[in-house]
């Protein structure tokens, strides 16, 4: 009987809400689709207010490498790509050192997440595909 009265719902009001939703989500393009390589503005909103930067990744199966750059130079990261999201670091040594560490989630061609600066703190970040 179950199995019989599920096929009979359709996307009207006896649907459940979840299954609606989800059909709703369905596209061309789902969130995430896409790929970390390539350029990037990049944004960090840290206490002294928004630090711009760029970034300029490579994504070779699970492993992404690349450069990110910013007002006290740049940093070479390294790190492991799982579908839409990322985690990579670098060491930075100017004004001294300290290790930049990146988890972030893609969607389409923008990403958002966070950026670990040690001691400092943990700060938002996104990027924008140039």
């Amino acid at each position: 009987y179950l199995r019989a009265r599920a096929q009979q719902l359709t996307a009207t009001e006896n649907q459940p809400k979840a299954l609606a939703d989800r059909d709703a989500l369905k596209g061309d393009k789902p969130a995430g689709s896409g790929t970390f390589a390539g350029n990037w503005d990049i944004v960090v909103d840290s206490p002294i207010g928004k630090q711009s930067g760029k970034g300029a990744f490579k994504v070779e199966g699970n492993k992404i490498t690349g450069t990110q750059s910013g007002s006290q130079g740049s940093v070479d990261v390294q790190g492991k790509v799982d579908g839409s999201r990322a985690a990579f670091s670098g060491k930075a040594y100017t004004p001294f050192p300290i290790t930049l560490e990146f988890a972030v989630t893609l969607d389409g061609d923008t990403f958002s997440g966070t950026m670990k600066t040690g001691p400092f703190g943990t700060f938002p970040v996104t990027g924008k595909r140039l």
